[in-house]
């Protein structure tokens, strides 16, 4: 079977870079979900490097693009650069991405000295190294801190940001001897996924415990407009709903509209979505009122935005609203502002907040394109569905999974129709999921005694990814259900072949 080519990108991705060495491929591998996986590229140091002069050149390579082509020219394997090893004799140095991380956060248990008491589990802002993101892209890394005070949880999230802003290396040992050699290790587009946490769900934002004050709205010109703002530290997300804790006072006819808006220079600026809720769906007393934007805003981390309520029809003393407020600053990201009819004045001097809270969109796929549109598809070209996800999400996200774990959480789910579905990566870094072959659409591959995947013929299968996924069948007499393809590897030596990693 003829050696597959190597081509190889430079970092910014502008065209591709000359290998300077003759790399090999020495090893290959696909997996369901994501598709390409693991590849192993190596060469011969040439004379007169040193493995110092290598390590130099690898690190150069580093989060590169990486493409394998089969022997017609055409991409079988498709990823990055994730590490580099310099190998002779029985040691060797390897340089990787695996500790790198330039994004860092952090949960503990709020502690209260001298109290001997420990709260609920809280999480830090994120710590960040821009350099670092410019150069590798942006990697996440969560710690888990226990017991501690906001200051100390936040300190160690810098300390572990300053030594980890960078690819780390060290000494290995090799279990043979070897040659001097470089050996480049690849890893498939989807491995990014695990770079980053999906956001936690507006569900999580906001405050909503019960309060006794209160804040009237259109009861006079002095309570035009009540306007609460607020500012994710996780994103972007699709706003589905808004809700606000309030009710009616009279018998008001006219409604509310909840507009979302910029800010503009601390006070609501233009609309961007708005929401009106009837009077016949508020009450007495006071209730959550839901606001649901029939086409759901993409909201940004660190961005302040404003929810500016109002009522739909005249002042009325006797028939107006009135809304659950809080003035001890419950929700530091934001405050509350009423509009007296000529200027905007904050509630309690800047320390009033309304009881309000988020929720993200229902739909998994509009929550699935909200979580590539931000960090965890900096790599990735675009989102296709192939099938409809099942209506109901996994909830709630919670901001400690990776955006490939959340991802598997929606193929698990399957389809609407009640189709088992995968997702794969292509070549153009397209991120596929559709609906997986089933087994009664034909089975044309077989797996011969030594495990290579061959043709009805019986003939090796070409090198590519496209026995992912089928059905095969075990060549002799062999139990005559089929076994699908989630694992393949590549040799020069043993051509495709089942693989369990």
């Amino acid at each position: 079977m003829s050696a597959p080519g190597v081509v190889l990108w430079a970092r910014d991705e502008g065209a591709p870079q000359p290998l300077r060495l003759p790399m090999q491929v020495a090893r290959l591998t696909w997996g369901l979900p994501g598709g390409a996986r693991r590849a192993r590229l190596q060469a011969p140091l040439p004379p007169g490097w040193s493995p110092r002069q290598a390590a130099e050149w690898g690190k150069t390579l580093l989060r590169c693009p990486l493409t394998v082509l089969n022997a017609a020219g055409d991409p079988c394997w498709w990823g990055y650069v994730h590490a580099v090893q310099v190998e002779q004799g029985q040691v060797g140095y390897r340089l990787s991405l695996d500790d790198l991380a330039n994004r860092i956060a952090a949960t503990y248990r709020l502690y209260a000295p001298p109290q001997d008491w420990v709260g609920e589990t809280q999480q830090t802002p994120w710590v960040e190294d821009g350099r670092s993101q410019a150069l590798w892209g942006i990697k996440e890394r969560l710690l888990e801190v226990g017991a501690s005070t906001p200051t100390q949880a936040l300190a160690i999230c810098a300390a572990v940001l300053r030594r980890s802003a960078d690819p780390s290396g060290g000494a290995v040992t090799l279990t043979a001897r070897a040659s001097p050699r470089i050996v480049l290790e690849g890893r498939g587009w989807w491995e990014t996924l695990t770079w980053v946490h999906v956001p936690r769900d507006l569900t999580f934002e906001g405050f909503t415990m019960p309060t006794e004050a209160l804040q009237n709205l259109g009861r006079s010109t002095t309570e035009t407009y009540l306007a609460q703002s607020f500012r994710l530290e996780n994103g972007p997300q699709q706003l589905a709903t808004a809700a606000f804790h309030g009710g009616m006072v009279g018998s008001p006819t006219d409604g509310l509209t909840l507009s979302l808006c910029q800010d503009a220079g601390g006070i609501p600026g233009a609309v961007l979505a708005s929401a009106t809720l009837p009077a016949n769906q508020i009450y007495s007393g006071r209730a959550w009122l839901r606001f649901a934007f029939s086409t759901p805003p993409l909201l940004q981390p660190g961005v302040t935005y404003w929810l500016r309520l109002g009522r739909n029809g005249g002042f009325s003393s006797t028939a107006y609203y009135r809304f659950s407020m809080e003035d001890t600053n419950p929700y530091p990201r934001g405050q509350c502002l009423v509009y007296n009819g000529s200027a905007w004045v904050a509630r309690a001097g800047g320390l009033g907040d309304s009881v309000f809270y988020l929720s993200a969109a229902a739909s998994p796929a509009e929550r699935l394109t909200a979580w590539l549109s931000g960090a965890a598809g900096q790599f990735l070209r675009r989102l296709e569905l192939r099938a409809t996800l099942a209506a109901v999400p996994p909830w709630p996200q919670d901001g400690l999974r990776t955006c490939a774990a959340a991802i598997q959480d929606l193929l698990d789910a399957g389809s609407a129709t009640g189709d088992a579905l995968t997702a794969v990566v292509t070549a153009e870094r397209a991120l596929v999921i559709t609906p997986m072959p089933a087994a009664e659409a034909g089975v044309a591959v077989g797996v011969d005694g030594r495990g290579q995947v061959v043709t009805p013929e019986g003939a090796p299968w070409p090198l590519g990814p496209t026995a992912l996924g089928e059905w095969a069948r075990l060549r002799g007499d062999w139990p005559p259900q089929p076994l699908r393809l989630t694992h393949l590897a590549w040799t020069p030596e043993r051509g495709l072949h089942l693989t369990n990693l």
